[in-house]
């Protein structure tokens, strides 16, 4: 009798250890990724100037202005805010009344403007890679001074990357294990141009939007992406520049359906996170407002967005 008991309290323990291991495990997985809510406003870029340091590039916003946009949205994920190797030093636009920020205290005060624990992604193109700049740029943006310190990294055209001869499965592997031993210890790739192999290092894969059905999430890519058994998250583009020149062509009603009806719905049904298109280049979602006769009444992109994102 005291064997049986012994045994059913041992059980008992088992089971206890079992759940409580599997629901820390759980929270470290959910802690290690980033957050559900991801926004894309894009401030420091080099576009067109890869070799050279990060500039301002939203035309007529200034730092403040984004900050605001970002403390009404509360995100989690500032995702590829940035792109290219940071100036700290630079001094970046200033509404008036308010104080010059240089390139950290925008950063930080960025991630303190969105919700608790909010952190940055940055964007890094692996055309950098055969113009001999990609790990001094990798270097930049990791030793950035901000806190929390950057740690997730979004590797950009990565299919097209892999269909080069010069960059063999075994160069690939290698690059990916020096991002790993440089400190990185999350890798995203846009999966948009191919897919490569990866020796399940990256984590977190990213595809679009299917042009010729409505612009409806690439269903035929993201059944491949959850093939990969290393990809624990994966996200949803729409505005990358072949997508979103034909977006924009769009009536802003149209465009409010697709975002909110189509993409939106599609989330919990596909078990993927939307990157919710804010300010970026030509796409600046509060500046777009839809019919005021129409089942909108008139709301901003913008509004519509925010209406929804939590939901």
């Amino acid at each position: 009798m005291k064997i049986i008991i012994i045994f059913c309290i041992v059980l008992l323990m088992n089971s206890f250890l079992s759940c409580r291991t599997g629901k820390a495990r759980e929270k470290i997985i959910k802690e290690r990724l980033p957050r559900p809510l991801q926004v894309r406003i894009r401030p420091l870029a080099n576009k067109g100037q890869r070799r050279k340091m990060a500039r301002w590039v939203l035309d007529g916003y200034t730092t403040h202005d984004i900050l605001k946009l970002i403390e009404d949205l509360k995100p989690d994920v500032l995702e590829r805010y940035i792109a290219g190797s940071q100036d700290p030093d630079l001094l970046l636009p200033a509404s008036k009344g308010h104080s010059q920020m240089n390139v950290i205290e925008f950063l930080n005060a960025s991630m303190k403007a969105g919700a608790p624990g909010c952190i940055i992604t940055p964007r890094v193109s692996l055309h950098l890679y055969d113009m001999g700049i990609f790990w001094s740029t990798c270097s930049n943006l990791y030793n950035l001074p901000i806190d929390p310190p950057m740690r997730t990294i979004s590797l950009d055209n990565w299919g097209d990357f892999g269909k080069r001869k010069a960059h063999s499965d075994a160069t690939i592997i290698k690059m990916l294990k020096r991002l790993k031993k440089q400190g990185w210890e999350h890798i995203a790739a846009n999966y948009i141009g191919g897919h490569v192999r990866s020796d399940d290092i990256i984590e977190i894969g990213e595809f679009g939007s299917d042009n010729s059905k409505n612009f409806e999430p690439k269903l035929t890519k993201l059944a491949k992406l959850k093939q990969e058994k290393s990809i624990t998250q994966i996200l949803m583009y729409i505005d990358f520049p072949g997508q979103v020149n034909e977006f924009m062509e769009f009536p802003p009603d149209r465009r409010a359906d697709i975002l909110i009806k189509k993409i939106h719905a599609a989330q919990a049904k596909h078990n993927f996170s939307f990157v919710w298109p804010i300010l970026q280049d030509r796409w600046q979602s509060t500046k777009v407002f839809t019919s005021k006769t129409g089942p909108y009444k008139g709301a901003s992109l913008y509004e519509l967005m925010k209406s929804v994102m939590r939901k």
